[in-house]
């Protein structure tokens, strides 16, 4: 998300002015499903299953506003939830820049176990002089490697220096 413009990092894009295809990024799929994860754990399955069934029947074959699914969600879960609603920022996730510090991770044990796997044979590979530490030539910007971000991450081998990819 850091590579965005700040104006894309948010949820509630403000479009006035811009062809709506220049605002479109993968921000509303992937902060969008962090805030509704984080929403869901918050307040758990057997209360958010049925909230997000009456808002599909609520809305069903319409598109919906950032503010007409706000309104909706502060009325029908957060007015009957205050401890959600203190967890929860709507402002933060809606009008914020980047990913609130509360948010919840994914937690997947299947790409953990990858991820494990992963760094093991990299750190072989490594220590026995077969291959180059991989992070020495890549960075947050490069695009030829983001699809190693989540597992270098995960290892502990990401590191912001300058890609040469």
């Amino acid at each position: 998300m850091d590579e965005l413009a700040e104006r894309d990092q948010i949820l509630h894009v403000d479009l006035a002015g811009r062809d709506p295809d220049d605002g479109f990024t993968g921000v509303p799929y992937i902060k969008g499903a962090m805030f509704l994860q984080t929403i869901q754990d918050t307040v758990g399955r057997d209360v958010f299953d049925p909230f997000l069934r009456a808002y599909f029947e609520e809305f069903a074959f319409r598109s919906v506003t950032t503010t007409q699914f706000a309104e909706y969600l502060e009325r029908n879960l957060l007015a009957s939830r205050p401890d959600v609603a203190g967890e929860t920022s709507l402002k933060e996730w809606l009008e914020r820049l980047g990913l609130p510090a509360d948010r919840h991770e994914p937690v997947s044990d299947a790409l953990e176990a990858v991820a494990k796997v992963a760094g093991q044979w990299v750190d072989r590979r490594w220590r026995s002089g077969r291959s180059t530490h991989p992070i020495g030539r890549h960075s947050t910007g490069c695009a030829s490697c983001a699809h190693f971000r989540w597992i270098w991450a995960r290892i502990g081998w990401w590191s912001s220096t300058t890609c040469s990819a």
